[in-house]
C-alpha cells in the first residue's frame, strides 16, 4: 500500500513527490541544527523558486509557530522575484545582486546562518560566503552543472544517507505517518493557492520543444508544472 498516494493529485504526485522527500528531510536537517544553537537561526534557501525550496520554505514555515527563532530567506533571480513572493512563504525575499547590501548587515553576532543551495552555482557560493563568512553551507543540488565545482564550500547533502538514519530514529511506520501528514497538507497549499499551474504536453515534438526552452538562459516559469508524455493523443483510440 502507498502510503503517499492520494486519488485525484496525480498530476502535482509526479511533479513534487521526489523532490518533496528531499525537502522534508531538509526540513529535519534544520531542526537538528537549530536543537543544537540556542541562538535564531536564519536559513538561506538559494534559487527559491524551485520547487525543493519552496517545499522546504513550507515545511518550515508550519514549524515556525512553535519554533519562531528560524527565519527562512529566499534567494532567487530577479526574474522569479515576483513568484516567489507570492508564495508567502519567506520571511525575506532576495534577489541575487542583492546578496551582499542585504544579507552581511543582518548576519548578527551570536545569530547563526544556513545557506542551503540547490543550484550549485559558484559564483553565488562565493559572494554569499564573503557576505556571511560563517555560514554554515549545505550543498543540494547543482543545476549550475557548467559551473567549476571544485573548491565549493560546504557538505553535500546526500538524502539517502539522511533518510536511513532518521527512519532509524523514528521507526519505519513514525517516519511514513510523519512524511504522508505533511505531504498531504502540502498538496492541498499548493492546491488551494494556485502554486503550480500543470499543464499537460504530449508527443516527441513537444517533449523535445520543451526540453529546448529549459536549456535557454530565460529558463523555465516557475509557476508551470509541465507533465510530459512522448506517447502522441490518440483522438481515435477509446483507450
Amino acid at each position: 500500500l502507498d502510503k503517499l498516494y492520494l486519488p485525484g493529485t496525480e498530476d502535482l504526485m509526479v511533479l513534487f513527490r521526489p523532490l518533496f522527500i528531499t525537502s522534508w528531510l531538509l526540513k529535519q536537517f534544520v531542526q537538528d541544527h537549530a536543537g543544537q544553537h540556542a541562538g535564531p537561526l536564519r536559513v538561506v534557501l538559494v534559487s527559491a523558486s524551485s520547487k525543493t525550496a519552496y517545499a522546504l520554505a513550507y515545511l518550515l514555515q508550519q514549524r515556525a509557530s512553535s519554533a519562531s527563532s528560524i527565519s527562512v530567506v529566499g534567494l532567487t533571480s530577479a526574474r522569479n522575484v515576483d513568484f516567489v513572493q507570492s508564495l508567502a512563504l519567506y520571511d525575506q525575499v532576495v534577489v541575487y545582486d542583492d546578496i551582499e547590501a542585504e544579507l552581511a548587515p543582518n548576519a548578527t553576532a551570536g545569530d547563526k546562518t544556513m545557506v542551503i543551495d540547490m543550484a550549485g552555482s559558484a559564483k553565488v557560493l562565493e559572494r554569499m560566503s564573503k557576505a556571511v563568512p560563517d555560514a554554515e553551507v549545505v550543498r543540494v543540488g547543482a543545476t549550475h552543472w557548467e559551473e567549476d565545482s571544485k573548491g565549493l564550500p560546504g557538505t553535500f547533502f546526500f538524502a539517502p544517507q539522511y533518510a536511513e538514519t532518521t527512519v532509524k530514529r523514528l521507526g519505519y511506520e513514525g517516519f511514513s505517518q510523519a512524511v504522508g501528514r505533511d505531504w498531504e497538507a502540502f498538496l492541498k497549499s499548493v492546491g488551494d493557492n494556485g502554486w503550480c499551474q500543470v499543464e499537460h504536453r504530449t508527443g516527441p515534438e513537444a517533449v523535445l520543444a520543451t526540453y529546448e526552452t529549459s536549456l535557454q538562459a530565460s529558463g523555465m516559469d516557475p509557476s508551470q508544472g509541465l507533465v510530459l508524455s512522448m506517447a502522441p493523443i490518440d483522438t481515435k483510440s477509446s483507450l
